[in-house]
């Protein structure tokens, strides 16, 4: 029996809702199924960031930009400079932005597209491949960078291994994920809107999260809720798009459509850890 990425427990996992199941010592979720790396690299690829988990992610170029910012000012705060690598650096928009404040940056996403976006828009050194497969020198980078990713990973817990193995004592991993122990996923129970097998495979929660980084040599030094910058038209896209086109339709023509806000649901944690040692 395979044991429990957090606390590394033997127990067997119990169901909690449909699809997920949870460990009965340390409460870490996880969904009730296993991707292969092909299946991983299919799911991640143009039709993902265009018209399925978002409906046009170069469209939203100019909201994520605006919470990058946010996410660097409160990373900057213990990793002021050194050299970042970003894990799943999708489109290239935190990194050309982390550029200016860290050196060198570099970053590695499965998403081809992606990739190849960051290397001809930005000029970004950037892989197309897994994180686990690099041969990165430890010690060479000071910050590793996770946003809205780690719980799309078939191997979370290795990932954090790794980063804790390549960073130098004194180094950061900062990471954004959601938190199933939050009021609002209490609230909404199997209705979250975080939940959503093949893709979200991981679902932590402060103490869970936590007690992962502690267990291989990371401490949380900052840790608080985190909202984000959304265009109105693509947030009425995700809400109305599908089951109310005519309604999504009718509102989309407003000129207020490009407007910007900014929303904190409380239920996304923002984490930063540091090496001890």
């Amino acid at each position: 029996m395979s044991e429990c990425i957090v606390c590394g427990g033997t127990d067997a996992f119990t169901p909690l809702y449909a699809g997920l199941v949870r460990c009965p010592r340390c409460g870490f979720v996880k969904a009730d199924m296993s991707l292969s790396d092909d299946e991983a690299r299919a799911i991640y690829a143009h039709n993902y960031f265009f018209d399925g988990e978002y409906a046009d992610y170069l469209a939203e170029q100019r909201a994520l930009e605006k919470s990058f910012r946010g996410q660097l000012r409160t990373l900057r705060r213990f990793a002021p400079s050194g050299a970042l690598f970003d894990i799943g650096c999708a489109y290239g928009f935190f990194l050309n932005l982390a550029r200016q404040c860290y050196d060198p940056v570099a970053g590695v996403d499965i998403c081809e597209e992606a990739v190849e976006h960051c290397r001809a828009a930005f000029g970004l050194d950037v892989r197309c491949g897994e994180f686990l497969d690099l041969p990165l020198e430890p010690g060479a980078w000071s910050t590793f960078t996770c946003w809205m990713t780690i719980e799309h990973l078939t191997q979370p817990g290795e990932y954090v291994r790794k980063v804790a193995e390549l960073l130098p004592p004194g180094g950061h991993f900062a990471l954004v994920t959601g938190d199933i122990e939050a009021l609002n996923p209490r609230l909404a129970g199997p209705r979250w809107r975080l939940i959503h097998p093949p893709t979200h495979l991981s679902y932590f929660s402060k103490r869970s999260l936590t007690r992962l980084l502690r267990r291989h040599g990371l401490e949380v030094v900052y840790c608080r809720y985190v909202g984000t910058w959304r265009r109105v038209d693509l947030a009425l896209h995700g809400l109305l798009a599908r089951k109310h086109h005519k309604l999504y339709e009718l509102l989309s023509k407003n000129p207020w459509r490009e407007w910007m806000f900014y929303f904190n649901s409380y239920d996304n944690l923002y984490v930063v850890a540091r090496k001890t040692g």
